[in-house]
């Protein structure tokens, strides 16, 4: 049914920024969960916050983002807070010889990860993980959304109890 290469484990990952553009906005919570490759165990678990001294953006800028994933009073209360290249770091070595899944990750989470990796590890993301590919939860729930049987493809409406899982709350957090 499945070849070897096809058995790779998933990490299920979402990640929360300042922002919507990979080239001026910051990473500041990585969070992700990995399965076996049929998601009946889960293997690790983890959710990492940027230390706030890292944040490149002026804070001006991140007040909306900020609302949405409650990152600065969860990072000053936090008992341990992240440097950049340490948290990429720990989010590589669960990743590797993963499949990446999430929702928009191609879109989205995959582009930040690159130029994050880029700018704090100095190699590209793909150097690190080997498989390239990655599940996309909004590509494969997109034809729910034309038979009418979720209303959007956001983790926020119907598709979240689509699949079972509690609407996302506000704030938004990445595990």
């Amino acid at each position: 049914m499945y070849n070897d290469k096809q058995k790779l484990d998933i990490l299920w990952l979402d990640i929360e920024t300042t922002g919507l553009d990979p080239e001026k906005d910051t990473i500041v919570e990585i969070g992700y969960v990995k399965t076996d490759y049929l998601c009946q165990e889960i293997k690790v678990k983890n959710s990492m916050l940027l230390n706030p001294i890292y944040v490149d953006n002026p804070l001006k800028d991140c007040i909306d983002a900020f609302k949405i994933n409650n990152y600065l009073n969860r990072a000053l209360i936090e008992d341990k807070v992240w440097k950049p290249g340490m948290m990429l770091e720990t989010f590589i070595n669960d990743a590797r010889g993963t499949r990446l899944a999430g929702a928009n990750i191609g879109a989205f989470d995959y582009q930040f990860l690159h130029r994050a990796v880029f700018k704090n590890l100095y190699a590209t993301l793909e150097n690190y993980l080997g498989d390239y590919h990655f599940i996309d939860v909004s590509s494969v729930a997109a034809p729910l959304l034309i038979t009418g049987e979720v209303d959007k493809l956001s983790m926020s409406s119907s598709l979240s109890k689509f699949f079972g899982f509690d609407v996302e709350p506000i704030p938004h957090l990445a595990l």
